[in-house]
């Protein structure tokens, strides 16, 4: 069994980088993986920044065998990944959209997923602080959710329920974790969703007017 190799950010060419992941496939396909939901992500990212330079049908096809084992493996842990770790999911799967399925059943299960997360949190900001604000993955931050409902704007999901959880969360954050692009980016996947929260809208005026 092998966990991803290190440094995987340093790999300037797909076929290297293809190489030294080649284990972990191996692995995987003898039940013997240990490769974490998180890291599978970090390897799909590692893919999507190379993916241009497969131009010819054998490495497309190479690189697609790989982003659906690590899409699998994160998708099976999505039940312990963090807001920041779905965004990136999410992000790195509008690149690889070809297997209809597996990419429904991947933003289905984020969808749950982040719609646990969005209660947990607002159950958290309901309760009194005790020793301080501490700083935690589990912790929805305004660049995340733009890329989550980006993501499914662009995917062509309909998912009014995650959208109107998202929606609250957005009323909770503060207003310095918003820059010009999360805002725009956030207003724009609602519009077209066409899920419509007057309060949601109502923050990122003021945020966007200060």
């Amino acid at each position: 069994a092998r966990a991803l190799p290190p440094n995987l950010s340093s790999y300037t060419k797909l076929d290297e980088l293809l190489d030294v992941l080649e284990p972990n496939l191996v692995a995987f396909a003898g039940g013997v993986s240990v490769v974490s939901a998180k890291d599978a992500v970090t390897a799909l990212n590692n893919i999507k920044r190379l993916q241009y330079q497969a131009r010819w049908p054998v490495q497309q096809s190479r690189a697609e065998s790989f982003v659906r084992v690590f899409v699998e493996i994160a998708t099976r842990g999505i039940g312990s990944m963090s807001t920041k770790s779905i965004a990136l999911l999410l992000n790195a799967i509008q690149a690889f959209s070809s297997d209809k399925l597996q990419c429904s059943k991947t933003m289905e299960a984020a969808s749950l997923r982040i719609q646990t997360l969005a209660t947990q949190m607002k159950l958290l900001q309901s309760l009194p602080v005790l020793g301080g604000e501490t700083e935690s993955d589990e912790v929805f931050r305004a660049q995340a959710v733009a890329v989550i409902v980006t993501a499914y704007q662009r995917m062509g999901r309909r998912e009014d329920e995650l959208f109107k959880s998202l929606a609250g969360v957005v009323t909770m954050l503060p207003p310095e974790d918003f820059d010009a692009q999360a805002l725009a980016n956030i207003a724009n996947a609602y519009v077209d969703s066409g899920v419509q929260d007057a309060e949601m809208f109502d923050k990122l005026a003021d945020v966007s007017a200060t």
